[in-house]
């Protein structure tokens, strides 16, 4: 009985240190831009402009905001050739491949979502210089959530505030938005500076 105390002191300390290391990499001061973008989208629910926050439109301006994320990743992992822009370019094209709303593509995009985190643990080393980046990390870290957030609003997450279903839409679209364009600005984010010795990123 008494042997099972230094594991669980042990298994305790490595998810303490997971968790400083985490906060070392990421400013979560950067969280107050989804609340505020939330209520933005939320008031002009109600405010006289109504095409703005419309699910066609808010939709329509997805498509070239996730393409032009997606163009931008690919021209970043052009210059630096790291293996973390290619994972990267891989997750914003099947980002922009769900905006086309071809059949299948909500399920490519859960799937693809799996493969990157499967991808990235296979390559951890390998993306080491990039994780180590905090800048970055905590651009990437405020889309995922963004990206989570819309989700949550999607599956009715607020249903039980009253009047949801007016600001529905404008919030889901919305911050759906704001995820695609937090994720262009970490696409632009990170060093420039090519790979040493400009060879196969992949190599090990």
């Amino acid at each position: 009985m008494t042997s099972d105390i230094p594991q669980v002191t042990s298994s305790g300390r490595s998810v303490l240190n997971a968790w400083k290391t985490f906060r070392s990499h990421v400013d979560f001061r950067y969280l107050w831009i989804i609340p505020i973008a939330s209520l933005s989208f939320i008031l002009l629910s109600f405010a006289p402009i109504d095409p703005l926050v419309q699910k066609e439109y808010l939709e329509m301006i997805a498509i070239p905001l996730a393409g032009l994320t997606w163009v931008a990743c690919m021209i970043h992992l052009s210059y630096v050739k790291t293996p973390f822009f290619i994972i990267l370019s891989y997750l914003t094209f099947a980002f922009f491949m769900r905006e086309i709303h071809f059949p299948g593509a909500k399920a490519f995009c859960y799937v693809s979502l799996v493969a990157v985190f499967v991808w990235a643990w296979i390559w951890r080393e390998k993306i080491q210089p990039e994780l180590n980046d905090r800048k970055l990390m905590t651009w990437l870290f405020t889309a995922f959530v963004t990206y989570g957030w819309s989700q949550f609003v999607a599956r009715k997450g607020l249903a039980f505030i009253p009047n949801e279903l007016f600001f529905h839409e404008a919030l889901e679209e919305g911050s759906e938005n704001l995820g695609h364009i937090l994720m262009l600005i970490t696409s632009l984010s990170g060093t420039w500076t090519p790979m040493e010795g400009g060879g196969d990123p992949t190599d090990s």
